[in-house]
């Protein structure tokens, strides 16, 4: 009995085999799509869009995921706070908090982090992308509110000011 397109593409997870080559990654996929997917990454282009709040993502899983952030459902519960989520990747993220556990690593500095996400947003300062750095000492943040907050540790800025009493803070 012959055996569907589907089926053998299928069967290609199971095997191993990784026939589709990412050429600006080198990462491999059984599957065309899955690599015309991850492409999306490297183009930056991200044709699925939310229609409440008009956020972009490169994957069609992705946007809805976002959806439910939307909703006032939120039927992910943590089972030590009863702290509740829209996703599981939001409940899965907060568990690190009572865990302690920090699984995405830096390649270059080695600091951890809870979520991919915070480890993506960190891997900017090790990037020509780091466009906000430091005229003093060089150092690079991913973000321009990180280095107006690190001007401080030169200038001695304390902006913050308590409304109750004089005292000061540098964040």
């Amino acid at each position: 009995l012959p055996q569907s397109i589907k089926l053998q593409e299928h069967t290609k997870i199971h095997n191993g085999d990784k026939p589709f080559h990412c050429s600006h990654c080198n990462k491999n996929f059984s599957i065309k799509c899955n690599l015309q997917r991850h492409k999306l990454h490297h183009s930056g282009e991200k044709p699925f869009t939310c229609t409440l709040c008009d956020k972009s993502f490169s994957q069609y899983s992705h946007l809805k995921g976002h959806q439910t952030t939307h909703s006032s459902k939120k039927p992910y519960s943590c089972t030590q706070c009863n702290k509740t989520f829209a996703n599981s990747q939001g409940l899965r993220n907060h568990k690190g908090i009572h865990t302690g556990e920090r699984p995405h690593t830096c390649s270059t500095c080695k600091k951890t982090f809870r979520s991919r996400t915070n480890l993506k947003t960190h891997n900017i300062t090790h990037s020509v992308e780091a466009n906000c750095s430091c005229s003093i000492c060089g150092k690079g943040f991913s973000q321009p509110s990180h280095l107006k907050r690190h001007m401080t540790s030169h200038t001695g800025e304390k902006p913050y000011k308590c409304q109750l009493c004089d005292e000061s803070f540098t964040s």
